[in-house]
Formats: structure tokens, sequence, C-alpha cells
């Protein structure tokens, strides 16, 4: 019982708490269009919302492993900034359009 209470509990809590929140998160907006709009229009906004979730994770999974490649430019200041500057202003394009 003592690791339940120095271990599992103060990390187990916080997750828990943590996955609750994001399935609110993530249909909260369908429940409340159901209330409103038909089943169809419910099903369309489903699937896009579905589509463009996996679009973003697509695009969040190729950008990841080059930043940490741009750790090793920190060392040449104007370059590092330039280069940075790009990989976000591409990334808020894509997520954008």
């Amino acid at each position: 019982m003592e690791v339940a209470k120095k271990y599992i509990l103060p990390y187990s809590a916080p997750l828990t708490g943590s996955s609750i929140l994001t399935y609110v998160k993530n249909n909260l907006p369908i429940l409340i269009l159901g209330k409103e709009f038909s089943l169809e229009g419910v099903a369309v906004f489903s699937i896009l919302k579905t589509f463009f979730k996996a679009l973003h994770s697509v695009s969040g999974s190729f950008v990841n492993p080059m930043m940490s490649k741009f750790l090793e430019l920190k060392n040449h200041g104007d370059e590092f900034f330039k280069n940075l500057n790009t990989i976000y202003f591409g990334i808020l394009f894509l997520r954008t359009s």
C-alpha cells in the first residue's frame, strides 16, 4: 500500500484527469452539434475533424524530428534563427491551409 501512495497515485491521477479532459474536448463538439443538426451533418463534421486531426499529426511527425537537428546550429546565431523562422512559418502555413 505504501508504494501505491508514494508512486502510483501521484503519477496516475494527473494522467487520468488529462485523459478524461482530452476525451471531453474531442467529443463535446459532436455532442453539442448532435442536438442542433441532423445526423448527416454531424457525420460530415466528424469525418472532416478526423481528417484534419490526422493531417495535423502527419505534419507534426515530419517536423518534430527536423527540429532536433537545428539544435546543432544553435552556435551559429543568424543561421539558426533564420532556419527556425523558416520552419515556423512553413508549419504555420501548412497547418493553416
